[in-house]
């Protein structure tokens, strides 16, 4: 059997390992965050940031409150793909913040517990 070709389709796996490995590395770094607090107190502010959106874009912050309630907060992202956001909870319960793109799709999350 020729030696060339079992060489050649070695390099081949390992190449299309390599490429799949950098697909996933990009993909994961591509993924955005969105991080805060996850126990927090009523009626005191709780830092949230975003980090690894699209540049410049305006982002919603959808917050569902322990009671099934929901509402939404406009929020837009710098040059970096970075913003911050506060939610001020009135009262105990969970909270669920997602963040969602233009079209509604849900882009990260993140949960707040708030004791009483």
């Amino acid at each position: 059997m020729d030696r060339s070709f079992l060489l050649r389709r070695g390099a081949r796996k390992t190449l299309i390992g390599l490429v799949g490995a950098l697909v996933t590395a990009i993909a994961l770094a591509a993924s955005p965050v969105f991080s805060g607090p996850s126990v927090g107190r009523a009626s005191t502010a709780a830092e949230f940031a975003g980090k690894g959106f699209a540049a410049n874009v305006s982002v919603m912050v959808m917050v569902k409150s322990p009671d099934g309630g929901s509402a939404g907060y406009s929020a837009v992202t710098n040059a970096a793909g970075e913003f911050s956001f506060t939610l001020t909870p009135p009262r105990s319960g969970i909270y669920t913040l997602t963040v969602t793109d233009a079209g509604g799709q849900a882009l990260a999350s993140a949960s707040l517990n708030i004791l009483s």
